[in-house]
């Protein structure tokens, strides 16, 4: 190994146990896991509406419309509905106009009666 690999791994190593030792304590919290993945799948939803779009324009292989609802189902919605309107991207499929803020409106619901419960 050389000068700038060591330098790199010295850097890198710890970054990554760090990372890795979040990732336990969040993952072993139910309610710190819950958020941290609420805002992951959100960002992912975005980035596939954004990728979607610019497959779509470089007439590329897009990617599904099933992964797309299916990431929303899982608790991306919000990442997904602002995907379409940011990027004017499947706005017109009446699956998606529909289905997204139906999914929105029942994770949302979901999770408000589940801090309901857990308050009283």
């Amino acid at each position: 190994m050389d000068f700038i690999d060591k330098a790199i791994s010295a850097i890198i190593t710890p970054i990554v146990t760090f990372i890795g030792k979040v990732l336990v304590a969040i993952m072993s919290n139910n309610w710190l896991a819950i958020p941290f993945w609420i805002v992951i799948i959100n960002i992912i939803g975005f980035v596939l509406m954004k990728k979607d779009k610019e497959y779509a324009k470089d007439e590329k292989r897009r990617v599904s419309e099933r992964t797309l609802l299916a990431t929303a189902a899982v608790g991306g919605s919000l990442g997904i509905y602002a995907g379409m309107y940011k990027f004017n991207h499947k706005t017109l499929h009446k699956q998606f106009t529909i289905l997204v803020p139906m999914i929105m409106v029942a994770q949302v619901a979901l999770i408000t009666y589940n801090l309901f419960l857990n308050i009283v």
